[in-house]
């Protein structure tokens, strides 16, 4: 019973990742022009530019695949990331 409700919540999150990382790769003018609003020093934006839809994709191949303690590992990280991205944001940006 476990075992399947994992499998589940990982084809969730899976679809998520898949979902985001193809809008920034089909919308990546968007894309580029969002990371910009997050104020990250230049190296760094070009590193997450094409590192984000890449380590989203990985995401989707490791749970395709079914390693699903990496997937889950990764997708920990990637949302952590995205977390302390948001903190920063809203440090230069305020409220808004």
């Amino acid at each position: 019973m476990l075992d399947g409700v994992v499998r589940i919540a990982a084809g969730v999150l899976a679809l998520v990742f898949a979902w985001a990382a193809a809008l920034k790769v089909l919308r990546f003018r968007a894309w580029r022009s969002e990371l910009q609003g997050y104020a990250l020093p230049h190296p760094l934006r070009r590193i997450a530019l094409g590192g984000v839809p890449l380590v989203e994709g990985a995401v989707v191949a490791l749970v395709l695949v079914g390693e699903l303690p990496p997937a889950g590992a990764l997708c920990i990280a990637v949302v952590s990331a995205f977390s302390l991205a948001i903190l920063r944001r809203r440090s230069v940006d305020g409220d808004r």
